[in-house]
């Protein structure tokens, strides 16, 4: 990935996770179903499109260019890898909170070891809610690497049309 989609990559996680912390965000059985629902169907969606990729005629136009010493084909193996990586891990992140996770009255998750406000010097965190935070804001992240990953079919449908023409 280049440095512009990691600074927006990054800038998602952030804004996310501290969002979702001030706004108290909290997580359901429903919803943590619903996020591995989706970053399923997301890790499906990139092992579909480097299968469609793979034996195109866009893949062998990406391995000519080069920009920055890189091939443009290494640059969308990195998006695949990345954005593959990336579901898979926020999958196993959901299952792990919702199984070491208890439900309140109000049917929301939480880690009872953990949550609750902790100090340290002048801060003081609730360590549940920084993590459920930043759970969230890797699965936006998700949302940003299949933006990139989409834009690049859309370059290979176009790409495509021009060499049949």
């Amino acid at each position: 990935m280049g440095s512009a989609q990691k600074l927006l990559a990054l800038s998602v996680f952030l804004v996310i996770t501290i969002l979702a912390y001030l706004l108290r965000a909290g997580m359901t059985e429903a919803i943590s179903q619903n996020i591995v629902t989706f970053m399923s169907i997301a890790f499906g969606f990139y092992m579909t499109s480097v299968a469609v990729l793979s034996g195109s005629g866009y893949a062998r136009y990406l391995y000519g260019v080069v920009q920055k010493n890189r091939r443009g084909i290494h640059v969308l193996r990195d998006y695949f890898r990345v954005g593959g990586l990336w579901s898979l891990s926020s999958i196993a992140m959901v299952m792990i909170y919702t199984i070491v996770s208890r439900k309140d009255v109000n049917g929301y998750l939480y880690i009872a070891d953990i949550s609750g406000q902790h100090s340290a010097g002048i801060f003081s965190v609730d360590l549940g809610s920084l993590l459920l935070s930043c759970l969230f804001g890797i699965v936006s992240v998700n949302f940003i690497l299949m933006t990139f990953i989409f834009n690049v079919i859309l370059d290979n449908l176009v790409a495509s049309s021009v060499d049949q023409s």
